[in-house]
Protein backbone atom coordinates (compact mmCIF):
# COMPACT_ATOMS: atom_id res chain seq x y z
CA UNK A 1 0.00 0.00 0.00
CA UNK A 2 1.37 3.37 -1.01
CA UNK A 3 0.86 6.51 1.06
CA UNK A 4 -1.04 9.22 -0.83
CA UNK A 5 -0.51 12.93 -0.20
CA UNK A 6 -3.87 14.74 -0.12
CA UNK A 7 -4.64 16.87 -3.20
CA UNK A 8 -5.19 19.93 -1.02
CA UNK A 9 -1.75 19.66 0.67
CA UNK A 10 0.51 22.63 -0.10
CA UNK A 11 4.30 22.03 -0.17
CA UNK A 12 6.22 24.36 2.16
CA UNK A 13 9.63 24.61 3.77
CA UNK A 14 10.27 23.14 7.21
CA UNK A 15 10.48 26.67 8.66
CA UNK A 16 7.13 27.66 7.13
CA UNK A 17 5.54 24.42 8.37
CA UNK A 18 6.70 25.15 11.94
CA UNK A 19 5.46 28.73 11.70
CA UNK A 20 2.03 27.56 10.58
CA UNK A 21 1.99 24.80 13.24
CA UNK A 22 2.63 27.47 15.89
CA UNK A 23 -0.39 29.33 14.49
CA UNK A 24 -2.55 26.24 15.09
CA UNK A 25 -2.56 24.84 11.55
CA UNK A 26 -2.31 21.17 10.59
CA UNK A 27 0.88 20.10 8.81
CA UNK A 28 2.14 16.93 7.17
CA UNK A 29 5.67 15.55 6.95
CA UNK A 30 6.57 12.80 4.49
CA UNK A 31 9.57 10.61 3.74
CA UNK A 32 10.11 9.28 0.23
CA UNK A 33 12.60 7.39 -1.90
CA UNK A 34 12.70 6.28 -5.53
CA UNK A 35 9.76 3.92 -4.85
CA UNK A 36 7.46 6.65 -3.49
CA UNK A 37 6.33 7.91 -0.10
CA UNK A 38 7.06 5.40 2.67
CA UNK A 39 6.43 7.48 5.78
CA UNK A 40 4.05 10.25 6.78
CA UNK A 41 3.05 11.99 9.97
CA UNK A 42 0.47 14.73 10.47
CA UNK A 43 0.91 17.22 13.29
CA UNK A 44 -1.54 19.61 14.92
CA UNK A 45 -1.52 21.59 18.16
CA UNK A 46 -5.01 20.20 18.77
CA UNK A 47 -3.48 16.73 18.88
CA UNK A 48 -0.40 17.75 20.94
CA UNK A 49 1.67 15.16 19.09
CA UNK A 50 4.75 17.15 18.03
CA UNK A 51 7.82 16.39 20.12
CA UNK A 52 10.94 17.86 18.54
CA UNK A 53 13.17 15.61 20.68
CA UNK A 54 12.08 12.33 19.09
CA UNK A 55 14.19 10.44 16.58
CA UNK A 56 11.19 10.26 14.23
CA UNK A 57 10.71 14.05 14.21
CA UNK A 58 14.43 14.65 13.62
CA UNK A 59 14.33 12.28 10.64
CA UNK A 60 11.35 14.12 9.15
CA UNK A 61 13.08 17.46 9.78
CA UNK A 62 16.30 16.38 8.07
CA UNK A 63 14.98 14.21 5.22
CA UNK A 64 11.30 14.97 4.83
CA UNK A 65 9.03 17.11 2.72
CA UNK A 66 6.55 19.34 4.51
CA UNK A 67 3.00 20.30 3.59
CA UNK A 68 0.22 22.50 4.95
CA UNK A 69 -3.04 20.61 5.45
CA UNK A 70 -5.04 23.61 6.61
CA UNK A 71 -4.64 27.28 5.79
Amino acid sequence: MQIQIPNHAIPVSFEKAMERYDQGKKILATLADENGVYGAHAYSKDWTNLDKRTKEFKQYKEQGRWFLLSQ
